[in-house]
């Protein structure tokens, strides 16, 4: 990877990558197999929009700070994202909490979604659906390929 040479890049090289939810259903199917978050294992019920609510977070700086120097800017921008960020520090405590009580009810709704599926079979038509998606497109010269594994 491009960032193996970066030593505070390579603590993230097995790190998973994955698209927003919202970004993601414009991308080609073989990239939504591979780096949807719902499809990408670890990030579980995750959006993956974090950066796109910083950004929205900073739109109320952009006509504040537009004909402040460059150092003003900076220093407005800086405390702002200072702000951020302790904010949601501070109410990490309360969004772990709403979901965990959430947690149940989310787990109930899959499980009552997945009644009368056989997952077995389900796994296979996905694997197919993988294959012909992500492997086959590509064709026989190209080595690439997508790992699906299922917990």
């Amino acid at each position: 990877m491009y960032h193996q040479n970066t030593p505070c890049l390579q603590a993230i090289n097995d790190a998973p990558i994955a698209v927003g939810i919202f970004h993601i259903t414009g991308h080609t199917p073989d990239c939504q197999v591979k780096y949807h978050p719902r499809l990408t294992i670890g990030y579980g019920l995750k959006d993956g929009e974090w950066l796109e609510r910083l950004w929205s977070y900073f739109n109320g700086f952009v006509s504040m700070t537009r004909y402040m120097t460059p150092l003003n800017r900076r220093l407005t921008l800086t405390v702002a994202l200072k702000t951020f960020s302790r904010q949601k520090v501070e109410s990490i405590a309360h969004t772990l909490l709403r979901k965990y009580k959430r947690a149940p009810q989310v787990q109930s709704d899959a499980d009552t979604a997945l009644v009368g599926f056989n997952l077995e079979e389900l796994a296979v038509e996905w694997e197919k659906y993988v294959r012909k998606v992500v492997i086959e497109p590509r064709g026989a010269g190209n080595s690439a390929a997508v790992v699906v594994t299922h917990a």
